[in-house]
């Protein structure tokens, strides 16, 4: 993952990247997102993930123990490709009380991430 795959946008920061390939590429992604979370003041982040490979299962692990350590931030989206995927996200961080919810659509995403809509 390269920085400029994290950008700072208005009121968020956005992750967008093509693949995660491994544990230690995810603890690099992770902590390059709270580093801008910390430099920026902001506490929201949405990973847009329609161009991303499916990670295997122990990066899906590592991404979600960040998610649910809220280390620097204190909501999260994700933009998914299908509706199997954005069902599971939104199953996963309610049965592990993140502030998480997954979409299909870029603007829906944004429009809840910057609301306090539930």
């Amino acid at each position: 993952m390269r920085e400029d795959e994290i950008t700072v946008e208005d009121g968020f920061i956005l992750v967008r990247n093509e693949e995660i390939a491994t544990v230690e590429e995810a603890r690099k992604v992770t902590k390059l997102v709270d580093r801008a979370l910390k430099r920026s003041g902001l506490k929201r982040v949405l990973f847009d993930t329609r161009i991303t490979k499916p990670p295997t299962d122990a990066v899906n692990n590592k991404m979600w123990a960040w998610v649910y350590g809220k280390q620097q931030h204190e909501r999260l989206a994700i933009v998914v490709e299908s509706l199997q995927k954005r069902a599971t996200g939104n199953i996963t961080a309610r049965a592990i009380g993140a502030n998480l919810k997954s979409f299909s659509d870029y603007d829906e995403a944004v429009a809840w991430l910057l609301s306090d809509e539930e």
